[in-house]
């Protein structure tokens, strides 16, 4: 952005990655537990998504998982319910965190979010 408020269009720096899945910016209401094995605990939290994708999503999530972790991921809206593994974990500051899962042998339906959006709403 220039000083007067403007975009400066400007080449890239780095080629474009295309992902496999693409990205959604689609609010859902979802459940996210966290598995625990060494001590059988687990922590559960009702939470919404920011973006979503059919390999994985991210959510703002106050749970304490790290990279690595793995959740249990639950959407009533859709009827999708799925273990992912925590691929990353942003913080930033005055922002809640937000975690970046990734599905194990799922694939979200976005189909059914983006052909119809109320109905994920719907309940």
């Amino acid at each position: 952005m220039t000083t007067e408020g403007l975009w400066k269009v400007a080449e890239a720096d780095v080629q474009f990655k295309k992902r496999r899945h693409p990205r959604y910016w689609i609010g859902l209401g979802v459940t996210v537990s966290l598995l625990r094995k060494a001590d059988n605990s687990g922590a559960k939290e009702e939470t919404h998504t920011v973006n979503i994708a059919g390999g994985g999503v991210s959510v703002v999530c106050t749970l304490e998982a790290a990279v690595g972790d793995k959740v249990k991921f639950a959407c009533k809206a859709v009827d999708f319910y799925a273990i992912a593994v925590v691929r990353n974990r942003k913080e930033r500051k005055g922002e809640l965190p937000t975690l970046h899962l990734e599905f194990v042998d799922a694939v979200f339906p976005v189909e059914k979010v983006v052909a119809n959006p109320g109905a994920a709403y719907a309940e």
